[in-house]
């Protein structure tokens, strides 16, 4: 009877990165340890590209959105109260109160930021919204987030990013997107 060939893991490593590691977009390393595989624009997953588009930048971020977080109730009361005769005592009161919600800016979906020649994307888990450049009214950019103001009426959109460099990256090339525009 033969013994089988001894068992070194190299076989089982490798075989574990095939279809979960290329889901979660992981590519094997040099000695087998999952490291973070680089994004390829030219077809982002997850994103269906029209024709003569092209993906310029990708970064993971989350869709914030103010909600109520608690709400106070604020308010007091006047009164006074007057002897009518022995044994009977007049009271008139009154009570008013306002309640008063408490916003905080909170996660809502957590996703993919996309930036392309003809729209900005965010494709998130329980959100997304597509928005074309030319709708644009405003992009704010803050230390690790974008505010976009459409010209719809509707809501700011604002996305935080989950590291420094997607902030920067997302930055360099909506600059240079808008500030092509503005010289045509």
């Amino acid at each position: 009877m033969s013994s089988p060939p001894p068992h070194n893991g190299s076989a089982q490593k490798k075989g574990a990165m095939g279809f979960f590691g290329k889901l979660l977009g992981l590519s094997g390393g040099d000695n087998g340890v999952a490291t973070p595989a680089r994004l390829d624009l030219r077809s982002p997953p997850g994103l269906i590209l029209k024709k003569g588009e092209e993906c310029y930048s990708a970064a993971e971020g989350a869709l914030m959105e103010d909600k109520v977080t608690r709400t106070k109730v604020r308010g007091g009361s006047v009164g006074m109260s007057a002897r009518v005769t022995r044994g009977i005592t007049l009271r008139a009161s009154r009570f008013s109160a306002d309640a008063v919600p408490e916003t905080k800016l909170v996660p809502v979906s957590i996703g993919m930021f996309f930036v392309t020649n003809m729209r900005v994307i965010f494709r998130g888990n329980a959100k997304s919204f597509t928005v074309f450049l030319d709708k644009i009214l405003n992009i704010e950019m803050f230390a690790d987030a974008t505010r976009i103001t459409t010209d719809s009426g509707g809501k700011p959109r604002i996305v935080k990013f989950i590291d420094d460099s997607s902030v920067q990256q997302v930055r360099d090339v909506l600059a240079a997107l808008f500030s092509a525009d503005s010289e045509e």
